[in-house]
């Protein structure tokens, strides 16, 4: 993949994902129903987390690709390796894995919060949103600091990180990865492990949430809202692991001389879809809970437009 196509997919795809986002984020604090208020502050926590993420990959990541080639991007450069290879290489990889893994958590502890909901009342009451959002920060940190033991493992040996760092632009945040083969099996190994984890508990969730959504007497109205909520969060959470597997797999089987795949593609092919995982995220999150005026702060804003409209035309008259 040729650099220009790359900086155009992570434009696009920066764009994209900050646009949806957004809109997500202006809708669920200001026009969304008084009781979506508990739901909303973890929807926000996906939506923010793929916000930050889409600014940091799609926009400031190809922002570096385009001054590589340019003789004005030496002075960004310069302060990059002024910083050293901590704060130019490994910091940044770190900010980008924190965004990513920090989504992934969030779902998962969503996908709990719908089944507490559903199947444990008792317990959701005991927990504010701020035990919630401990949790949730709790979880990150604990993914993080798992997923970042390829990162120490190949700080302790800085003639291979030196080597990464030297390496092009393009493949510079992910580089050290695949300067040598025990990083590499680490890397992909904890993230397909942590993607399996957390994609077990959806399902345990899902499974257990469509049981008692059978079993209960729910309304209809109320019974197609937690149906499309979950089914937002399977495919918010499908994604990221397709993804993951996708890379991961070409990984492993480039490495075990199976197929014969240029690494700079593989860099390429990595960074292009998780930033596209955070438009999946919100396209899912905008479509499939907001499906009709009941449930919908979107629509509701719409329909008290409407509403606005027609009291205004009668006041004319």
């Amino acid at each position: 993949m040729d650099t220009s196509t790359l900086i155009s997919t992570l434009t696009v795809s920066g764009f994209l994902n900050i646009l949806i986002n957004g809109t997500i984020i202006y809708c669920v604090f200001t026009k969304s129903p008084r009781y979506m208020k508990d739901y909303r502050w973890f929807v926000l926590n996906i939506t923010i987390a793929d916000l930050l993420y889409g600014i940091h990959s799609g926009l400031i990541f190809q922002f570096k690709l385009v001054i590589n080639d340019q003789f004005a991007g030496a002075i960004v450069i310069g302060i990059t390796r002024h910083l050293g290879d901590f704060w130019g290489g490994y910091f940044q990889a770190q900010i980008n894995l924190s965004l990513f893994f920090y989504g992934m958590s969030a779902l998962t502890l969503n996908f709990l919060y719908r089944y507490f909901c559903l199947c444990s009342s008792e317990l959701i009451k005991r927990y504010s949103k701020r035990k919630w959002l401990l949790i949730i920060f709790s979880t990150v940190f604990v993914v993080q600091v798992v997923t970042s033991i390829p990162s120490f493992v190949m700080q302790s040996r800085p003639e291979d990180m030196k080597t990464a760092l030297n390496l092009s632009l393009v493949t510079s945040v992910f580089a050290y990865y695949y300067v040598n083969n025990l990083p590499l099996y680490i890397y992909a190994g904890v993230g397909l492990i942590n993607n399996l984890t957390l994609n077990f508990i959806n399902g345990f969730c899902t499974l257990f949430i469509n049981f008692t959504l059978k079993k209960a007497n729910y309304s209809k109205q109320t019974r197609d809202m937690h149906k499309s909520l979950v089914t937002a969060l399977i495919i918010q959470q499908s994604v990221p692991l397709i993804f993951f597997s996708i890379t991961a797999l070409l990984i492993v089987l480039n490495l075990g001389k199976i197929i014969s795949i240029d690494t700079e593609m593989i860099c390429d092919i990595h960074v292009c879809m998780q930033t596209s995982i955070g438009v999946v995220n919100g396209l899912a999150t905008l479509i499939f809970p907001l499906t009709n005026q009941e449930k919908s702060g979107f629509l509701a804003w719409k329909s008290s437009r409407q509403h606005k409209k027609h009291r205004n035309r009668e006041s004319e008259n």
